[in-house]
């Protein structure tokens, strides 16, 4: 009984790496790429995907857009204050250009429920209006998309690229709970009005499983993109993919960053063209973790040992973007015990010093996490975060507002 069940477990692998090698050995629509350099191309302009440098001149974006440039403001609502379900979590928020900023979460019962769908919504930036979050993605759509069984859906992720198209990346779980998660995208010529169909990427070869997404990309020069992922299935390790569009199809790569274990959601920075930066989740063992922080100078092939920031970290998310003048911003819960608290720090010198600038949330009892930053090219700050598990919550500030909290706290 036991040789016989060892014999279908082989089976089952051995199928699975076949299917793995012929998937990548069989040219066709989406797949690894090929001839690819050792070395990604440039990053654009130092930015970090969304609202990066040179973003606004290939969007179109005008002087006469740029309002916020001189104003000290900062505005804080809910993205979804109607919402029709109970729970709401994990949202990304992008940049479109012309006044538009989206926003996408997931929203259902619980989280990993199987009612739970993707919400999008638009913000008009002249009326400081959401539109109502409508459905972009179910179990049920994306199991018809892609062409087989979907039990669940989670953590999108959403932005723009160089060409103006939206993406949308997600996971669908077939079974079991975020370990067993594969990753798809959908993208959108049309700001969201219209998506294409879902499509798979092949990521792992056992069945591929446990590949997730969290944070927004880097943009690189010729119209391609590093997306940091990560995995959970037995070991939990952070990893790059990175994607080359060919119309509707990709082609990619994917690699570890580092071999350090229990780190998770990596957000990524460019210093310049070659140097990057990623800050993760600690996941680790221990009461007292830290953010943890690696640099690559080879713009993202290879990186540095993972080692801990002064940021404390309760195993929970973060994002980060960078200010005119090239300082780091994060957004994170600051604490050892839980999310309860979610905060805004700045660090001038990359991480020897972090500068507290303000606390977004404080409230024992309840929480506020997985925060989603971008900068747009007038220089105005955009975050969105799960309030409560209840509703999104958006928070809009200028850089003169930024820069006066620097002033004030110095």
């Amino acid at each position: 009984m036991r040789f016989k069940l060892t014999v279908k477990i082989v089976t089952v692998l051995f199928v699975s790496f076949l299917y793995w090698i012929s998937a990548y050995s069989i040219p066709q629509e989406e797949g690894r790429l090929v001839g690819i350099p050792s070395i990604p191309p440039p990053l654009m302009g130092g930015g970090e995907g969304e609202g990066q440098k040179g973003e606004g001149e290939q969007k179109g974006f005008s002087d006469e857009k740029a309002r916020y440039n001189n104003v000290d403001f900062y505005k804080e609502g809910l993205v979804n204050p109607g919402s029709k379900v109970p729970s709401s979590h994990v949202s990304s928020i992008a940049w479109l250009g012309e006044g538009k900023i989206a926003c996408v979460w997931y929203g259902g019962s619980r989280e990993g429920a199987m009612d739970v769908k993707i919400y999008f919504s638009l913000f008009d930036e002249n009326t400081g209006v959401w539109s109502e979050g409508n459905v972009i993605v179910s179990r049920e759509s994306s199991s018809d998309e892609l062409g087989r069984y979907v039990r669940k859906v989670g953590n999108p992720v959403i932005f723009s690229d160089s060409s103006d198209r939206l993406w949308l990346f997600y996971v669908t779980i077939t079974v079991g709970g975020w370990s067993g998660s594969s990753l798809n995208y959908k993208i959108s010529y049309d700001h969201g009005k219209t998506w294409t169909p879902s499509k798979k990427l092949l990521l792992s070869p056992f069945f591929n499983l446990s590949n997730l997404v969290k944070n927004k990309p880097m943009l690189l020069d010729g119209g391609g993109f590093l997306l940091p992922i990560y995995h959970e299935f037995i070991n939990k390790y952070p990893e790059m993919l990175m994607v080359i569009p060919d119309g509707d199809a990709v082609q990619y790569k994917k690699w570890r960053i580092g071999f350090k274990k229990g780190l998770l959601q990596p957000s990524i920075l460019a210093l310049d063209e070659k140097r990057v930066v990623a800050y993760f989740r600690n996941a680790g063992k221990g009461n007292k973790k830290y953010v943890m922080e690696s640099i690559s100078n080879d713009a993202g092939m290879t990186w540095s040992e993972p080692l801990p920031t002064t940021l404390p970290n309760p195993n929970s998310g973060l994002d980060v973007v960078s200010t005119p003048e090239g300082s780091v911003l994060v957004a994170l819960n600051d604490s050892f015990k839980d999310r309860s608290r979610l905060a805004l720090y700045l660090s001038k010198d990359n991480d020897r010093e972090w500068i507290k600038i303000k606390d977004l949330e404080d409230t024992p009892g309840m929480e506020f996490s997985y925060p989603s930053i971008i900068r747009t090219p007038d220089n105005t700050y955009h975050i969105s975060y799960t309030y409560n598990r209840s509703n999104i919550k958006h928070v809009t500030f200028s850089d003169i507002w930024l820069l006066e909290k620097l002033k004030n706290d110095s």
